[in-house]
């Protein structure tokens, strides 16, 4: 359900949305938390000195690509550096789409995407290992 909420919210950013953010000069207060949170996972931009509203803006200037991007990233990869890079946006409660909603309709989509993202992550480490431990049990019942 976190990988369906993600899409979802992916499927949810019109070019509008995004152009109407990228073009903004200063974002609201709290949309540089989502935009970090996409540098991150996006950009690999784990300097929290480059980690700017210009660099943000850069990553979605060709708002296709940059759709394109968050459609195809796989929550499976996010590593234990950028999970921990991640932690203090979403464990930080104004960092909600229901807060974001109030200051833009696309950060809020992106920031349904990063919780969910973050969260299918979470999941799918602790489910993974039980998953290749029926699979080789399979396997090996197979095999017999």
């Amino acid at each position: 359900p976190a990988m369906e909420a993600a899409a979802g919210a992916v499927d949810c950013l019109s070019k509008a949305m995004l152009s109407e953010l990228k073009n903004l000069s200063k974002p609201p207060s709290g949309v540089d938390k989502v935009t970090n949170a996409c540098l991150i996972l996006i950009e690999k931009e784990y300097n929290p000195k480059k980690q700017t509203w210009n660099r943000a803006k850069a990553m979605m200037q060709n708002v296709d690509a940059f759709k394109g991007k968050l459609g195809d990233f796989r929550g499976e990869d996010i590593t234990e550096q950028e999970v921990g890079l991640l932690q203090k946006y979403v464990s930080d409660e104004s960092f909600t789409p229901e807060k974001m909603s109030s200051k833009s309709a696309a950060a809020a989509n992106l920031c349904t995407w990063v919780v969910n993202i973050y969260n299918f992550n979470r999941i799918y480490v602790k489910v993974k290992p039980l998953m290749d431990s029926l699979q080789a049990a399979r396997e090996s019942k197979a095999a017999a």
